[in-house]
């Protein structure tokens, strides 16, 4: 009773935006989900999980209407995904954003990266213990948040444990030590591509190799059987979804999107993890469709953000969302 009602009350005043200033209802949830750890983190887990699949169903059946046809399905079908994934993620894998995941996508092996989570651990203003349970664990206060929120969902319990973790050494330092951690913690396999600093014949042999060892570890793992045909399929749907995005990307600096921080953010979550998922190719012929029949851009200013979203700068936010002189073309999160 008590987590339907919280639930409830979270989608209530639960506004599908990462940037503005937080509700202060759901401040509130997030606090009373802090105060619940460490002592009841499967009533954390579950309420997370209600949480998220509800707004999976609200955006997909009942989207706000603030944004466009495209980042509602991206943020109804993520929400799905995370829900999913707290419920049962023993089938799992956890990887991190760089990871090229068609092999994952054929075996069915749903993902899970600490980028997205974090994204809506932070929309659900619960994700300050989770840092701070990092930080007593020996994670400094300056390691990536993204990151640190993750072996926070770990070391509490909230997130238990995948059927084996994957990164690559690209391009993120972070990577190199949480996901060590955390195949230590949840004593599961881990899988590390060594992706070479230079491009040529070698290295990309070098690297299929170890793509070749990360198939027959998640076979392994999870007890399926890759089929050829459908790593082909999976190939097949990333090449188109690349198409679909390069196109997008020609005719977006001329036209006005509904814009905020999350749904570019988790644009670039669906260009690396969601590659190579029928979802992932039926977003990015929304994402297409959706500027080609966008109007003309009206803002003044044109932004291209790089290297980290402005998480905790409210003036920031405040310039960049809603605001018609301004507005962001593409963010990256590295």
């Amino acid at each position: 009773g008590t987590e339907i009602h919280l639930v409830l009350l979270y989608m209530r005043f639960h506004e599908n935006e990462i940037g503005g200033r937080m509700n202060s209802k759901i401040e509130k949830f997030g606090a009373f989900l802090g105060n619940q750890l460490p002592a009841h983190p499967d009533a954390v887990r579950r309420t997370l999980a209600a949480a998220y699949g509800l707004i999976g169903i609200q955006a997909g059946r009942h989207p706000s209407g603030k944004y466009t046809a495209s980042r509602e399905y991206l943020q109804a079908y993520t929400a799905r995904l995370l829900s999913d994934m707290l419920k049962d993620p023993s089938s799992s894998a956890v990887v991190n954003i760089f990871l090229p995941c068609e092999i994952f996508h054929a075996l069915g092996i749903k993902i899970m990266a600490p980028e997205a989570l974090a994204c809506y651990i932070a929309n659900t203003a619960c994700e300050k213990p989770f840092l701070e349970e990092a930080e007593s664990h020996g994670a400094s206060d300056t390691f990536c948040s993204f990151h640190r929120v993750l072996m926070g969902l770990a070391e509490t319990g909230v997130l238990k444990k995948p059927a084996l973790v994957a990164n690559t050494t690209l391009a993120c330092d972070a990577n190199q030590l949480s996901f060590r951690h955390l195949a230590k913690l949840w004593h599961v396999p881990q899988a590390v591509i060594d992706v070479p600093y230079e491009v040529s014949p070698e290295s990309v042999d070098y690297v299929c190799g170890q793509l070749r060892s990360l198939a027959a570890l998640a076979e392994e793992c999870t007890h399926k059987k890759l089929d050829e045909n459908e790593l082909k399929a999976a190939v097949a749907r990333s090449a188109r979804s690349q198409e679909y995005f390069r196109r997008y990307l020609a005719v977006r600096p001329d036209v006005h999107f509904p814009e905020s921080l999350t749904p570019e953010l988790l644009t670039v979550v669906a260009n690396h993890l969601y590659l190579g998922l029928p979802e992932g190719e039926q977003y990015f012929r929304m994402l297409l469709r959706d500027a080609e029949t966008a109007p003309k851009l009206m803002s003044e200013k044109k932004l291209i953000w790089m290297h980290v979203l402005p998480n905790y700068q409210e003036e920031l936010k405040e310039i960049f969302q809603g605001n018609e002189r301004v507005e962001i073309l593409a963010s990256d999160l590295a």
